[in-house]
């Protein structure tokens, strides 16, 4: 079986609210189609939050006429190196989700199947609505929500500042215990400013706290895991298992956070998560459940899928969580993914 044609385009698409606690309300989508010469076709995209660069789609089109079209069908994992070679995470992402829905499909397995693992239940905390610098008021209220819609979790905002206390304070007291509270600095934190912060999250017995210090600080990591009293995750800036190799190997974090794009698509998040369970380390996956229900199938250590809402309103047909808190991989070949009609008509760019 060949690659007979492919495509990548750009898609550009605008919330009518903030997507990010920074207020950014934009997302790229670089989309890539698939069409073996059988008919069978696949698609994969990767999504980037600050946008207006139509770099990424050029490399997509390159990667797909110099790798891909007009070449066999091969397994992602084989094509990953080649396609990460000068082409940009963004591109290799997009056209790797791509060729594992193609894959998949073929076989007529998920995604996670297809990776060597088998359906299972994953718990997903909610971190969608909640503002850098929140009233605790505003932040119960947002917690409350995920609450009543059956999260097993959530993550609130932190500033690394005097009001993170009462805030935390506010919130666990709000769900007494019935779900886990996460609490992400946004790499806010100088060292000292981290340090408290771990101090108030142990204070109310919190389940993680995410980037406490900027990812370019690996050494602070290092020193944080000593005296650290709460799990800490990081990883959704790092570049591949290479970058986050130090962080798995030297213990920097308890969990780690792939993403999708950054790392360059789901083959990177699977190498990353295997190395990550080869250390004893957890995996929770930086936004997109839909997408990653797939990799939990394959990989143990797994623990939460997030729920932060990004560009799911374009998809007519995505997994969800359900009634207990839990998403669980959809029996459908490939990803299981299908966009809503007509958005590629609203969002394409042309």
């Amino acid at each position: 079986m060949k690659i007979a044609a492919a495509s990548a385009e750009l898609w550009r698409y605008r919330s009518a609210e903030p997507i990010t606690p920074s207020g950014i309300d934009t997302a790229d989508l670089v989309v890539t189609t698939l069409h073996a010469d059988d008919g069978t076709s696949g698609f994969g995209f990767s999504v980037t939050l600050v946008g207006d660069d139509d770099g990424p789609v050029a490399a997509a089109r390159a990667a797909l006429d110099r790798c891909v079209i007009g070449q066999p069908l091969r397994h992602p994992l084989a094509l990953w190196r080649e396609l990460a070679d000068g082409f940009g995470r963004t591109a290799c992402a997009a056209i790797d989700l791509a060729l594992w829905d193609l894959h998949a499909i073929v076989l007529g397995v998920p995604i996670g199947v297809a990776m060597g693992g088998s359906p299972r239940r994953v718990p997903v905390y909610g971190s969608s609505s909640f503002k850098r610098g929140g009233d605790p008021e505003e932040a119960v209220a947002t917690a409350l929500v995920y609450l009543d819609r059956g999260a097993r979790g959530v993550k609130v905002r932190a500033e690394g500042s005097d009001a993170d206390a009462p805030l935390l304070e506010a919130v666990a007291r709000s769900l007494a215990g019935r779900i886990e509270l996460m609490i992400d600095a946004n790499g806010r934190c100088d060292e000292r400013a981290a340090e408290r912060l771990l101090h108030d999250a142990a204070a109310v017995n919190a389940c993680f706290v995410e980037e406490p210090l900027p990812p370019s600080e690996p050494d602070g990591y290092a020193r944080l895991a000593r005296t650290t009293p709460v799990p800490i995750a990081t990883g959704e800036n790092l570049r591949g298992s290479a970058e986050a190799a130090p962080y798995l190997s030297g213990h920097w974090c308890s969990l780690i956070q792939p993403d999708l794009t950054v790392m360059g698509g789901l083959s990177e998040c699977l190498r990353t998560a295997q190395l990550a369970e080869q250390a004893g380390i957890a995996t929770a996956p930086h936004f997109l459940p839909g997408v990653f229900v797939q990799l939990a199938a394959a990989v143990p250590n797994l623990t939460w899928l997030e729920d932060f809402v990004t560009v799911e309103p374009l998809f007519g047909r995505i997994p969800a969580m359900d009634s207990d808190g839990f998403m669980t991989l959809p029996a459908l070949p490939g990803h299981g993914l299908e966009f809503a009609p007509g958005a590629r008509s609203a969002f394409r760019i042309a």
